[in-house]
């Protein structure tokens, strides 16, 4: 919504400005919104709308500002309820009898008893009357304001917004020379063309580089697109904001990576990073978006008179980070190829914190990413399933796709004791024997037969099975036929897809 406000600008200190200011009622000391008055100040009226302001009720001050900031002394202030009007507000008249215009001393005197000289100012305003140094005066008891009807002063009523002045009431009470009095001026409505209606965000800024914020962030949507592969916004100080006030965030577009929302100094989001921590109400002062990734956040005041931030939805995607993801594309969003590739850990910082709390077995020293060991004759890179910091400034990714005979193109549960997480487990495919087609092998060529064996009990059955060790890939005739699939024998059974890590 909009809110227009009428405000006088009388003379203020050399260098001093007026500025307009409004806090929530509820938080009536967080300024959300100020507005430098321009000068010279000659006690002119000035308009000034505050545009996309939530639909709640406001507290004005006017505040004569030794630097153009809501600060200084307060010269004006009331509460003001959101509505279709538009409020007209005015500075106190201070006033000195015999010397002020139309206010003067003695037996009938008063301000404006002169229908040659009446304060036309004051029509339209309803006002109450002070007297400096003896407090506000009682209408209808101590005085009466007036105006002037057919040339003629004539008494009139406390809300007349036509009166032009006042005089005392009680005989005997008169004006002295010199005395001081003052007018105090209620807010005026004015009716305006067309209400105005709120919004649940009232302005979308983008944000392409590290920002930080201040409260009149509150409400706002920020949509983060970054212009390299990382960069940060920090929140407002949270005992700057009202409760329950609202900031959103989107990030998508840009050239980043992540982008990473922090928390003031000393300050903490209600975020649980890990489920086993939730009996310890760990929080964080960090939480980090991939693209197309969106979180809002409001600050609450606890029973203990601490502050924090809830959110309000989002963060999903920055709990799953390091999933790993088969999949027939891989043009995804926030992920990368498992194929062993080194990352930035500047650029890619969600993937390289989440790495940092993995258990050692799940990590591996620089210089050993690529270590081999053999089995039975094959050579094995028995470290390609963990992550590995390679320098200050660099991390590799495991290697989960199927290649070469070390290469792992598969992946097994584990129970973090017999088998840990990024540990090797190679081929186990047992000894075993082949059948022969049904025939009989010539003797006379080989002075031998096929001799049955007993080795690996092939589904525990040895009789009619042949021992292929020493008839690798022999065939005699064309009724017997021994095959040693030693080419495919040792791949298991698998599909095709890419191996992706959520990042």
């Amino acid at each position: 919504m909009n809110l227009s406000l009428y405000q006088q600008t009388k003379p203020v200190g050399a260098g001093n400005s007026l500025v307009m200011a409004l806090s929530k009622k509820t938080a009536p000391t967080v300024i959300l919104h100020s507005f430098e008055l321009p000068g010279p100040y000659t006690g002119q009226t000035q308009l000034h709308t505050f545009a996309g302001i939530d639909n709640v009720m406001w507290y004005y001050q006017l505040f004569e500002s030794p630097d153009g900031t809501p600060t200084g002394v307060v010269r004006n202030y009331f509460d003001v309820e959101p509505n279709a009007n538009t409020y007209a507000s005015r500075d106190d008249l201070y006033l000195t009898a015999d010397v002020s215009d139309f206010f003067v001393s003695g037996p009938g005197g008063g301000y404006g008893m002169n229908p040659a000289g009446v304060d036309a100012s004051l029509v339209g305003w309803n006002w109450s009357l002070e007297r400096v140094g003896q407090g506000t005066r009682e209408v209808g008891v101590k005085y009466i304001k007036t105006k002037v009807v057919g040339g003629v002063v004539v008494d009139t009523t406390n809300d007349d917004t036509d009166a032009t002045g006042w005089r005392p009431l009680i005989d005997g009470d008169y004006v002295g020379p010199n005395e001081e009095w003052c007018i105090h001026f209620y807010p005026q409505l004015q009716a305006v063309a067309s209400p105005t209606t709120s919004n649940l965000i009232s302005a979308t800024r983008i944000l392409t580089a590290n920002t930080t914020l201040d409260n009149t962030a509150i409400g706002q949507s920020f949509w983060l697109k970054g212009a390299g592969g990382y960069f940060e916004v920090t929140l407002p100080d949270a005992s700057t904001v009202p409760d329950n006030e609202p900031l959103y965030f989107m990030s998508d577009g840009g050239s980043h990576i992540n982008v990473g929302i922090k928390c003031f100094a000393g300050q903490t989001f209600q975020w649980y990073k890990n489920a086993a921590d939730l009996a310890s109400d760990t929080r964080a002062t960090r939480i980090i978006l991939g693209q197309q990734e969106k979180i809002a956040f409001y600050k609450v005041t606890i029973d203990d008179s601490s502050v924090r931030w809830l959110m309000l939805y989002g963060g999903e995607e920055a709990k799953l980070v390091g999933d790993i993801l088969p999949s027939h594309s891989k043009i995804q969003h926030n992920v990368v190829l498992a194929n062993g590739q080194t990352l930035s850990k500047t650029i890619y910082v969600r993937l390289w914190e989440w790495v940092q709390a993995l258990e050692a077995s799940a990590t591996v020293a620089a210089g050993s990413y690529d270590a081999v060991d053999e089995y039975d004759g094959i050579n094995y890179f028995i470290n390609h399933g963990k992550y590995c910091s390679v320098d200050s400034s660099t991390f590799k990714v495991p290697t989960l796709h199927a290649g070469a005979a070390s290469g792992v193109g598969f992946l097994r549960m584990v129970d973090g004791t017999t088998r840990t997480v990024g540990s090797l487990q190679v081929d186990g495919v047992p000894d075993h024997q082949h059948e022969g087609t049904a025939g009989t092998l010539p003797i006379a060529l080989f002075g031998q037969g096929p001799t049955p064996r007993t080795k690996g009990n092939y589904n525990g059955q040895a009789a009619g099975k042949t021992d292929l060790t020493s008839l690798n890939g022999l065939i005699v005739g064309s009724t017997f036929q021994l095959t040693d699939k030693s080419t495919y024998e040792s791949r298991p059974v698998n599909f095709g897809v890419y191996g992706l890590i959520r990042i």
